[in-house]
């Protein structure tokens, strides 16, 4: 089992005087069990980091309460977890009548 954070990042703003940068921590527990580097590199294969990375990015980090901000966690945790469930699941066969 891999227990590790993801961290985003969102800069708002463009001249250097006023960029703000949002941080958005999600904890993971994965029942992959990889080195941190190698989990990394399956959620970019897989698609979800930038699945994640986008609903992240969508969301409004500045005027988030904290019930938003979980909901928001648990989103990304489902969009990792289904990367992990479509990875250990065999697909099923085509049924030909």
């Amino acid at each position: 089992m891999l227990e590790c954070s993801l961290v985003f990042q969102q800069q708002r703003g463009t001249d250097a005087r006023t960029v703000i940068h949002e941080i958005f921590v999600v904890p993971v527990c994965s029942i992959l069990s990889v080195t941190p580097s190698a989990y990394l590199e399956f959620l970019e294969k897989a698609g979800a980091l930038h699945h994640a990375a986008r609903k992240v990015a969508t969301a409004n980090l500045r005027r988030a309460d904290a019930e938003t901000a979980e909901m928001l966690r648990r989103e990304v945790r489902a969009i990792l977890t289904a990367a992990e469930v479509d990875l250990l699941t065999p697909p099923i066969p085509q049924i030909t009548c």
